[in-house]
């Protein structure tokens, strides 16, 4: 019987009683996945190293070996010593669970990925110009508007997308515009039988500028650049996260409600991955730190069609959009270093995904002294039609022939967005807005969002 053969076996029985008897799950989640789920980290280096054949017998029968390739037979030497009941923290330590952090970041990423912020951008310039021109009246009252945004709108200090070319302050007057925003998002993963848990916390600016051609139709173009750190739970490591990409989007009016919007986004990414690998063995203390400096790069696409109504003498709004969006992020493959004979070669990954959003605003025009106010609700379902999860491919540096992998959870394929926002237009083309959004249905995920702008015409 091999190593591994009879630490499974002596795994089983453990199960069994830890079953009956410990109500805690989390007490003994790791002797779980390894006794009864062969589709883990931990069973698929326990594999690599101990079936016949593999690292650890190649280590045995081997000669003249390394500094590294001695330590890592010590290792095999104390697995089989301490049997399976002290193995199991080893198997996560050395597998390559942590690296899941990454694949969960990537595909959940996408549940909002940077076409989003491009789609607030637009559905910002939609909002100002809907409601700061001749039609701003209706919006209110149609006899009666109110004084202040009267005596602002008919200055013509505020722009807008129903303005003829001919109007004072209509959009051939103020073709070209630019804005900012900064996002602050924070997302927790769960530990589950295949995925690391961990927390994120992400920063980033985003900044364009666009054209407008027409009444109909505006261009534009946009940098991101985003840093940010997925720290590992149990203070098993952390990963430093850098992007920087670029946009182009555009958005075309059929009519004056309907329109339709797409973006094209390429970015390149860099990781910095410290990986603590910190346990006891048989009496042996064993804290090492693998650190690794992948990169990556990303493209999307995404085409949306939206219907806008204003409910006359009311000041309500609502937007209908409907949407389709393509993205694919790839990661280099990579070698740890610094960590003896636990470093590892990872596989290069290839993580996609294909969602379609349908999704409704709701806002209201407040007019005041200095500007409209527009508080907004808005909810989204989105549907991911890629819900396979990741395969992971790794095997030791030292030796690389004996590769192991496994299979990430599959991705929710139905999940929701809600959010609450307040904007601000102001006279002379400026616009500024702060929105909250909330990632709902994931399970044993959770993410929040928020973000801060502003937008200038010149």
């Amino acid at each position: 019987m091999s190593k591994l053969s009879k630490h499974l076996s002596v795994f089983a029985g453990i199960t069994a009683v830890s079953l009956l008897s410990t109500p805690v799950f989390s007490a003994i989640t790791i002797d779980i996945s390894v006794a009864t789920n062969s589709n883990t980290p931990e069973a698929a280096v326990a594999n690599a190293l101990n079936v016949t054949g593999g690292v650890c017998d190649t280590l045995t029968n081997g000669s003249a070996l390394t500094a590294d390739q001695e330590f890592l037979l010590g290792f095999c030497n104390n697995l089989d010593a301490a049997g399976a009941i002290g193995s199991g923290p080893a198997y996560t330590a050395v597998s390559a669970r942590s690296f899941t952090s990454i694949n969960s970041y990537t595909a959940n990423s996408f549940t909002s990925f940077d076409i989003g912020d491009i789609a607030k951008r637009l559905a910002s310039l939609r909002r100002s110009a809907s409601i700061t021109t001749k039609k701003t009246a209706a919006l209110f009252n149609n006899d009666a508007p109110s004084n202040s945004l009267a005596s602002i709108d008919s200055a013509g200090q505020l722009t807008g997308g129903g303005a003829s070319a001919d109007e004072a302050g209509g959009l051939n007057d103020n073709r070209l515009s630019g804005f900012i925003t900064g996002t602050f998002d924070d997302a927790t993963q769960d530990e589950t039988f295949t995925l690391a848990g961990y927390d994120s916390s992400v920063n980033y600016l985003f900044a364009g500028m666009d054209y407008r051609f027409s009444n109909d139709f505006f261009a534009g173009v946009a940098f991101k650049t985003l840093s940010g750190e997925i720290s590992l739970d149990q203070n098993t490591g952390a990963i430093d996260i850098s992007d920087n990409s670029l946009s182009i989007y555009a958005s075309y009016y059929t009519s004056e409600n309907v329109y339709f919007q797409s973006a094209l986004t390429y970015g390149q990414s860099a990781y910095d991955i410290s990986r603590k690998i910190d346990f006891t063995l048989n009496t042996v203390d064993y804290n090492e730190t693998a650190t690794s400096n992948p990169e990556g790069n990303g493209l999307s696409f995404s085409l949306s069609n939206g219907y806008e109504h204003y409910f006359v003498g009311t000041g309500v709004s609502t937007t209908t959009d409907i949407s389709l969006a393509y993205a694919n992020n790839d990661i280099d493959a990579f070698t740890e270093k610094a960590a003896q004979g636990f470093n590892l070669n990872v596989n290069d990954q290839s993580i996609e995904s294909l969602t379609s959003k349908v999704g409704i605003q709701v806002s209201k025009a407040v007019s005041t002294s200095f500007g409209v106010l527009l508080p907004e609700f808005s909810a989204a379902w989105k549907h991911e039609f890629k819900t396979d999860g990741e395969e992971v491919v790794a095997a030791f540096a030292i030796d690389p022939n004996n590769a192991f992998s496994f299979t990430t959870d599959e991705r929710v394929s139905d999940f929701f967005l809600v959010s609450v926002a307040t904007s601000v237009v102001l006279p002379h083309g400026v616009m500024a807005f702060i929105q909250y959004e909330s990632l709902l249905g994931i399970d044993n995920y959770d993410k929040n969002t928020l973000n801060i702008g502003a937008r200038i015409e010149f």
